[in-house]
């Protein structure tokens, strides 16, 4: 049977999306199908700007000069998904021409700081902000160091530490916003550990076995799940054993009806099986946890965002129509980057 080109492939994933758009837009009044939206929105950019520490560690790594072989072929997959951050950045566009439904902007906020910070025109001006230099910095670190063009430590780590600092921003604007009465001092870091979850359980699902050692990647995945768990048990114990209603609501509205399945599934898929399985480092059961991380991360965000708006986590057709709206698009994309740079691509780069 003759196999269908990539381009083939690219298009009918694109068609798909925007097939997914549409029938989202059926389904749902404009404004109720933002919030599906926005959950589905912080899945898809995490592909760009989840890579982007990974890679500035392995770049930092590869200064080394016994470490940069491993570390540029562990950076090679991450680097193509930061070609994918001016398309995640153009699909926020919608959620700013919509920010009053899903930020609560103005009268809901108690104080006059927290309404200026959150006001409709200071919101869009920030989030622009993050975009642009995030993307910018993905851009750059997707040209890989050599050795005539080595990478400068100091500008490494000054990107990484940006990037700690943007995404702690980034996760109270684009997730803890949904929730006005609540904070927590961990959300960033949470959302910046998600993040590269997702990043990497795509990366090993796209290149398979031919990311080698795929051991390598799958001890780095461990240590991202379990730092991801770790964060959300310190958020969740201080503020449950405090008993605060304000910030108690937030759990409250997550945990109602089909959320505290979600809480089962995200801790025994997203921690206990890649904590069983992910040592014994064999690709089928590397490869069925990389997928396994992805359906619990998608899940995750919208047990973070939706509930918010329907005071209980319900798994709506809005919800996977958004979805597959949105990977369809950012997938199919990414099939003609990879198309375009085949010709000339570089080994390890």
């Amino acid at each position: 049977m003759r196999r269908l080109p990539a381009r083939a492939w690219a298009a009918g994933l694109i068609l798909l999306g925007i097939a997914g758009l549409v029938a989202g837009l059926i389904l749902s009044r404009h404004a109720l199908t933002m919030p599906s939206y926005l959950a589905a929105w912080l899945f898809i950019e995490a592909l760009p700007f989840g890579a982007l520490p990974l890679v500035m560690v392995a770049d930092l790594l590869a200064m080394e000069e016994r470490s940069r072989p491993q570390a540029l072929i562990f950076a090679a997959p991450l680097r193509r998904q930061l070609l994918l951050a001016p398309l995640a950045a153009l699909l926020a566009i919608p959620m700013l021409l919509r920010v009053h439904p899903l930020f609560f902007h103005g009268e809901h906020l108690a104080t006059p700081l927290a309404r200026a910070w959150m006001a409709p025109a200071h919101y869009i001006i920030r989030v622009v902000i993050y975009l642009i230099v995030w993307t910018v910095m993905a851009l750059f670190f997707a040209l890989p160091p050599t050795p005539r063009h080595p990478r400068s430590r100091g500008l490494t780590v000054l990107g990484l530490l940006l990037h700690f600092v943007i995404g702690s921003f980034a996760a109270v604007d684009f997730a803890m916003a949904v929730e006005p009465k609540w904070s927590s001092g961990d959300f960033g870091l949470l959302f910046i550990a998600s993040q590269s979850v997702v990043a990497l359980s795509f990366a090993m699902l796209r290149q398979g076995r031919a990311w080698m050692p795929v051991t390598r990647q799958a001890m780095v995945l461990l240590g991202l799940v379990g730092c991801w768990m770790f964060l959300q048990y310190t958020q969740f114990l201080p503020i449950w054993s405090a008993n605060m209603p304000a910030e108690a609501v937030w759990y409250l509205h997550r945990d109602a009806d089909g959320g505290h399945t979600i809480e089962w599934i995200g801790f025994i898929g997203g921690f206990v099986l890649p904590l069983l399985i992910l040592p014994l480092r064999r690709y089928g059961g590397i490869a069925a946890i990389a997928a396994l991380l992805l359906i619990v991360q998608a899940l995750g965000m919208l047990w973070l965002i939706t509930p918010s708006f329907r005071a209980k986590f319900a798994l709506l057709g809005i919800d996977i129509t958004e979805f597959i709206g949105l990977l369809g698009i950012v997938i199919g994309i990414s099939l003609i980057l990879d198309e375009m740079r085949r010709p000339g691509r570089v080994r390890n780069g």
